[in-house]
């Protein structure tokens, strides 16, 4: 009778002793998996940080690229005999253009809420997408615009002119010159283009990656 007691209390202790293990277990399990959430979360802050500055540098680049083109291209179309025109549309495209990066700048910061409100942040980096988007549909529709003028006031130069060489106010220019402009504004939007939409897709990329990311860790 006291052997089977004995047999009864050391089959309790292995349970007790075991149940203990696997508590411990559990503890050590949890413990690994909430540092690997924490090295997850860490990863996925810092590749959102490491976006959201390629794209402030990027705006960066723009606004002090389309800052600088402003006054250039004003002097360069009126030096060449631009009709007014057709340079007052390019300075208000430029300027809006300018505006939109500076704002988007500014307002679509994800560092300015990231270590403080996920859920904000997740929110203005929805508002980022649309407004990338809206930007670059304006963006086409503006360029088209220009182009077409660009080609215009080439043409009523040219027919308002049929000499080979005439003068246009601010000095005598060949008709071949303004060919030569068409050509060569021709190839500039086009160069142009393909690097503004390979930034603003790129970008849009980002933003699409940053709010997955963020989605993830909510």
């Amino acid at each position: 009778m006291e052997t089977n007691n004995f047999n009864g209390n050391m089959d309790a202790n292995n349970d007790f002793e075991s149940l203990e293990q696997m508590k411990q277990q559990m503890t050590m399990l949890k413990e690994k998996l909430d540092h690997q959430n924490v090295v997850n979360e860490k990863l996925i802050l810092k590749s959102v940080k490491y976006k959201n500055d390629y794209i402030q540098k990027s705006n960066l680049r723009f606004a002090i690229l389309g800052i600088c083109a402003i006054p250039l291209c004003g002097y360069a179309f009126s030096n060449i005999g631009m009709y007014w025109w057709f340079i007052a549309y390019t300075m208000v495209m430029l300027i809006w253009s300018v505006s939109q990066v500076i704002i988007n700048r500014v307002k679509y910061n994800a560092a300015k809420y990231i270590d403080d409100d996920l859920v904000k942040c997740l929110n203005q980096m929805i508002k980022a997408k649309l407004a990338f988007s809206r930007k670059l549909k304006i963006g086409i529709c503006a360029i088209s615009v220009f182009m077409l003028l660009f080609y215009l006031n080439v043409y009523l130069i040219l027919a308002t002119n049929g000499t080979a060489t005439f003068s246009t106010g601010t000095g005598t220019m060949d008709k071949w010159y303004y060919i030569g402009l068409a050509v060569g504004g021709t190839v500039g939007a086009i160069i142009g283009a393909a690097i503004g939409f390979t930034n603003n897709a790129k970008q849009r990329r980002y933003v699409d990656e940053i709010i997955a990311e963020l989605k993830g860790l909510q």
